[in-house]
């Protein structure tokens, strides 16, 4: 993270533009890896407050004045969360915060993070400059370093302005997405040595790596579903089918429900070759398990407690409409037919046939009878509702119900300590709503 030909009197230094110098190191998996950052969607996005919450936390348990998540792009290093804060007691400089700052790639040393398969430590980094993987940094750069004395670095002076200090100290642990592709890194800098630097404090490191990446994916979900990513994949091989007119009277598949897991099954089908009919009753479809709660999130975590229930709706509408519009386009590319309906398995009219009758009944009520070679069940789950629980959806909700609220409640009674309570619990807690959880004492109690 460095700054090498910008002016020092500016608050938030600019790109550098050193792009000119030596090939900075390159994954074997190059191609593939620049695809993952680009699907996480974070370029240009605001800076996220997990991720500030993230950055703190490292930042206030190893002591050290920097800390920061990085996305390695193909020439810039993109820092989402970089904020520079002096000890005490060098005197009363204001922290620096650098809202999506960007250094060239082949000034970083994150670069050479990727490389590695988990971290990458250094404890002397004036030693690192010098070295043979030194001389691989732009000239120009490399001659600053080495005169600061060190790794140089934004620091903010006590009469408000920026200057270079030289870091001495970096450890950074590896970002990667599902598949274990390194798109970036989880860091902290320190212009002292840190001998106190050991395996226990990297195996920190490496968990804040994990949960930083981990958000990043999950986020990246409201925008792309991952697991749809296969049909953009080879999308542009293949010509969007003309939609069939009409129900067919015979299909190779039938697939019941187009979320992720139906969705995904229809084209991977219809892609080798089978004939394959789509079954769902909603309009919106494809979206991310869990949609409703993680939009609930991304705004709670946005507006805080100013979060107002027309925020929420209109960025769920948003996210449904424009996932659902994308998404049909793609199965229908792979001439996948959609039906708006309900699906239900009935006896076949003749039990040596070898096929199964499926009764489609449509948004006009009217039913036919597909036949079909074979049936994939797709249908998702629904919230448990016991019979002693007074469920109105108007003032009792279970889990899926409760996106149907029409106003942020001030106060809201979470029965149940599991994962889903827990998510919802400090959902609203965070949208400043007052929130009780009530859990069942358990038999040993």
């Amino acid at each position: 993270m460095s700054n090498a030909s910008s002016d020092p009197t500016k608050k938030h230094p600019a790109t550098v533009p050193a792009l000119g110098g030596p090939k900075p190191p390159i994954p074997s998996n190059e191609s593939q890896r620049l695809s993952d950052v680009l699907d996480l969607n974070q370029k240009d996005s605001e800076v996220q407050p997990s991720l500030i919450a993230l950055r703190d936390m490292a930042r206030s348990l190893f002591d050290v004045p920097i800390a920061f998540v990085g996305l390695i792009e193909e020439h810039t290093q993109r820092v989402l969360t970089v904020c520079v804060v002096p000890p005490t007691q060098k005197g009363d400089n204001d922290p620096l915060d650098m809202w999506q700052y960007s250094t060239a790639r082949d000034c970083s040393v994150c670069q050479h993070t990727i490389m590695e398969k988990s971290h990458l430590v250094i404890h002397n980094l004036k030693e690192f400059v010098e070295s043979d993987l030194g001389k691989s940094y732009p000239a120009e750069f490399r001659e600053e370093a080495l005169k600061l004395g060190g790794f140089p670095v934004p620091w903010p002076t006590q009469d408000g302005n920026v200057e270079l200090r030289p870091a001495l100290f970096y450890a950074g642990a590896v970002m990667q997405t599902q598949s274990g592709v390194n798109v970036g890194t989880f860091c902290i800098m320190d212009i002292k040595p840190r001998p106190d630097f050991g395996p226990e404090q990297l195996a920190i490191l490496e968990s804040m790596a994990s949960q930083a990446a981990q958000y990043l994916n999950h986020r990246a979900l409201l925008v792309r579903p991952a697991n749809l990513r296969l049909l953009n994949r080879i999308i542009e091989r293949y010509p969007l089918a003309s939609k069939p007119s009409k129900i067919p009277d015979s299909t190779d598949v039938v697939v019941l429900g187009a979320g992720p897991a139906g969705s995904t099954a229809a084209c991977r089908l219809a892609f080798a070759g089978l004939k394959v009919a789509l079954v769902e009753p909603n309009d919106f479809f494809g979206a991310p398990t869990g949609i409703k709660s993680k939009v609930l999130r991304e705004v709670a975590q946005q507006y805080g407690k100013n979060t107002t229930w027309d925020q929420v709706k209109q960025v769920g509408s948003m996210i449904a409409a424009q996932d659902a519009k994308r998404i049909r386009s793609q199965i229908e590319r792979y001439g996948v037919h959609i039906v708006q309906g309900r699906g239900k398995i009935i006896p076949p009219a003749n039990e040596n046939s070898g096929h199964t009758r499926i009764a489609i009944t449509d948004n006009q009520s009217t039913i036919h009878v597909c036949q079909t070679r074979a049936t994939v069940l797709s249908t998702g789950s629904k919230a448990r509702r016991l019979g002693s629980i007074p469920f109105d959806d108007k003032h009792v909700f279970d889990s899926d119900s409760i996106s149907r609220l029409t106003r942020k409640p001030h106060s809201l009674l979470i029965q149940g300590n599991g994962v889903i309570a827990i998510e919802y619990a400090t959902i609203f807690a965070e949208m400043g709503v007052t929130v009780t959880m009530i859990s069942r004492r358990s038999k040993e109690d």
